[in-house]
């Protein structure tokens, strides 16, 4: 079970999650129309998805090493894991993994960015994010103590 300072590190983790997704909602454009217009808005709200999930996950990945002893191989990976070790339910498992997939396209550049999907997934990226540092919150919390 994650320690004090294990603890410690996954709150700051979801504190910056935090940070990073109010970013994102300051920066969410109020029409496709805004998003297709701005290059370097887009580019941000690109760079803010990345940051979002990455921290999320972070925390995530930090509970799953203490609890299996093994780092997960990737991302999804994390999710699953979660999910299997009675952290997070199957549904917020499965809303975490298109925020996962969208974030890999951005970073990797697996094909062409649609701005439209971009902008779409937005507001679902920020309820699954804000429902899973719940969930983490409420798992670490007790062990902190």
């Amino acid at each position: 079970m994650p320690g004090i300072k294990r603890a410690d590190l996954i709150f700051r983790k979801l504190a910056n999650t935090k940070g990073y997704l109010r970013e994102l909602e300051e920066l969410r454009p109020k029409s496709l129309q805004e998003h297709l217009s701005n290059l370097e808005k887009k580019r941000a709200i690109e760079r803010q998805i990345q940051l979002v999930v990455e921290s999320v996950i972070d925390a995530g990945e930090i509970i799953v090493i203490d609890l299996s002893k093994q780092p997960p191989k990737n991302r999804k990976e994390v999710i699953i894991k979660l999910k299997e070790f009675n952290v997070i339910s199957e549904e917020l498992a499965e809303a975490m993994i298109p925020a996962i997939s969208l974030r890999n396209r951005i970073v990797h550049e697996y094909d062409i960015i649609k701005d439209e999907l971009v902008f779409a997934a937005i507001p679902n990226i920020a309820i699954a994010v804000r429902d899973l540092i719940r969930a983490l919150s409420k798992f670490v919390t007790p062990l902190s103590k």
